[in-house]
């Protein structure tokens, strides 16, 4: 994906959702399916999050399943630079890590909008990201160390005035860092939904309903 293939974005004023998959090859194929994005996939990624910033109107942006790898920092931090449209950013099952979510906090951090909705889902994700204005968090599948469960989940994101939804299914969730997130809900009184199915903590509520 070059530049000139995205300049047909300009004609289209009044987008509001944009969508971009990648149509990969036949199913005899498949072991190749990953290395088809790879090169240059930062630098695509970039030029891309620039077109898309010319679309006063865009809300929605999906790049799930898309293959991200952990240099793609600086296209997401574009993607907030000097625009307040998005409210919507779909990020699940890519191989965003701590030094991507570096530079899209600071892009969050200085946005001028409201991101209602931040898709992490499926990411090995350990590191804290801003997300004090935040509606709606999904982080659903991912590969999240107990330290970020406790610290950053347990102690910061549920003490968020604007959350009101936490998805954090199929997350293994440890028994220490179970009993920190409860403590944190007892005074809780803004979220509205929070997803721990299949996160291991049938104990927990046995324990609990005793």
């Amino acid at each position: 994906m070059s530049s000139c293939e995205l300049t047909f974005l300009r004609f289209f004023e009044n987008l509001v959702n944009f969508t971009i998959e990648f149509r990969g090859p036949d199913m005899q194929q498949i072991e190749d399916f990953p290395s088809t994005l790879q090169p240059n996939g930062c630098q695509k990624l970039y030029t891309l999050a620039k077109a898309l910033k010319s679309l006063v109107c865009i809300e929605t942006i999906d790049f799930g399943y898309d293959h991200l790898d952990d240099d793609c920092g600086l296209g997401l931090l574009e993607l907030f630079r000097q625009t307040n449209s998005i409210k919507s950013l779909e990020l699940e099952h890519n191989l965003i890590g701590a030094h991507a979510l570096h530079f899209l906090a600071i892009g969050i951090s200085q946005f001028g909008g409201q991101l209602e909705y931040l898709g992490l889902g499926g990411n090995p994700w350990h590191k804290s990201c801003d997300t004090q204005h935040i509606t709606n968090l999904s982080l659903s599948t991912s590969q999240i160390t107990e330290t970020a469960i406790r610290c950053c989940i347990a102690n910061e994101f549920l003490n968020h005035p604007r959350l009101r939804s936490l998805d954090m299914r199929a997350v293994p969730i440890s028994e220490q860092a179970a009993i920190e997130i409860l403590q944190t809900l007892q005074s809780n009184t803004t979220i509205l939904k929070f997803d721990v199915r299949d996160c291991q903590l049938d104990p927990i509520w046995n324990w609990i309903s005793k």
